[in-house]
Parts: C-alpha cells; structure tokens; sequence
C-alpha cells in the first residue's frame, strides 16, 4: 500500500497512463493539446482585449470603400423619424433615391414635357445628352454612398430627365424674369418658402411661386418641393 501511494501522482491522468501502454503517440498528441490549451487560456489572461481587437478589425475589414467624390447621402433614419414630411419629398425629387415613388409619379410626365424644349433650346440631339450621362454613369453613381439599385439605362434615364427639368426650369425663371423687369405691368414673381402650416414643410422645402398671366404651366402655378 505504501509502495502504491510513493508511485501515486495527481498530476499524471490514470488514463494517460493506462493509454501509454498501447500507444505512446497518443499520449503525445494529448498532451500537446492540453499544452496548447494552457498557453491559450494564459494568453486570454493576460491580454483580455485581443479577441475584441480581432474582432474590430474584421468588422473595419468589411466596411465597404466610400469613394472620395461621395457627396449625396440619405437624411439617418433617427431624423426622418421626428417629421416624416421635412424629409420626403412631397411633389417631386431629384435623383434615384425617391424615384418611383407612388405621389411622386405624375411629375414625370412634366419632367419629361420640360426634356423636350431643354433639348431644342441647345441645338443637341437626344443622343448626345444620353451619351453625355453614359460616360459620366460610373462618377455619378460614386456620389452616391450606397449601391442604386437601377439599371444603366434606368439610371441614365433618370439623371437626365431630372438634369434636363432642373436647367429648363431655371432657365425659364430667369427669363420670366427678365419679362417682368422689361414690363411694370408683369405680375411680382419670387422665390419663397411656405409659411408653416400651408404644406406643413416649413423651411425644409423651397418653392417657386407665381402666377403667369396665361395660366397653361402647371410647374409655375405650384408650390415645387426640391428636396431630393
């Protein structure tokens, strides 16, 4: 009894022993993974941050590459959620980021009414402004910190109409105008903002407000929203 208790180590897996017998690379490869363990476990003690480190870096890693030129970001979520109206576009907008949206259609067709006289107005063919807006896709798309979700032509399409209705626009501002500074008796034009309360958008949508004296242009007799 005696003898047993001298050989007898609490350090030594009576199982490790037993295994010995039969197989001593598996006595090896054993203790080598509780070796391994113990280096791990003292590793974790004594540098309790690494795995967050790790962690952090793989989520940097991943972030995706915003492009220097990057310019047109969405209004975050936390301020759309305080007043839904001073962030969305009521009427019209500019750009893909609303494009589509069911109260926003019928200004397409007006859109698409100012493209034609835009184009006149310069002497260029449909083809050279669409070629103009190809070559220029892959740089308007980098503005844009998010991914558009439209296709080439769809997105040709829409920066063109919407380019087109912005310069015809202004165009034709300044020239009614100069109508009105050639004429005491033209009605007052201006620019505003709607007081608060009339399209419950206060100062967060501009607005282009007249009365043309012949009435057909419907852009000119509306309140024009140009939050994008």
């Amino acid at each position: 009894m005696t003898k047993d208790m001298d050989s007898f180590d609490p350090f030594v897996n009576p199982m490790t022993k037993e295994l010995e017998r039969f197989d001593p690379f598996i006595v090896a490869d054993i203790e080598r993974q509780q070796t391994d363990r113990g280096n791990r476990a003292s590793f974790d003690i004594e540098n309790p941050f690494d795995a967050l480190v790790k962690f952090m870096k793989m989520e940097l890693g991943s972030l995706p590459c915003l492009s220097s030129e990057c310019s047109i970001y969405r209004v975050p979520e936390r301020l759309r959620q305080i007043k839904e109206k001073f962030y969305t576009p009521q009427l019209v907008s500019i750009g893909p980021f609303h494009y589509g949206r069911e109260g926003l259609k019928a200004m397409e067709e007006h859109k698409m009414r100012y493209l034609k006289p835009f184009i006149e107005r310069t002497g260029e063919s449909l083809e050279f402004f669409i070629g103009l807006v190809k070559e220029k896709e892959a740089r308007l798309r980098g503005c844009y910190p998010e991914t558009i979700p439209f296709s080439r032509e769809e997105f040709v399409k829409i920066i063109l109409m919407d380019a087109a209705f912005l310069a015809e626009f202004l165009l034709r501002s300044d020239e009614e105008k100069q109508k009105g500074e050639n004429n005491r008796n033209a009605p007052p034009r201006s620019y505003s903002t709607p007081k608060k309360g009339e399209n419950d958008q206060d100062v967060t949508t501009c607005s282009y407000s007249s009365e043309p004296q012949d009435g057909n242009d419907p852009i000119f007799n509306k309140d024009t929203g140009c939050m994008a």
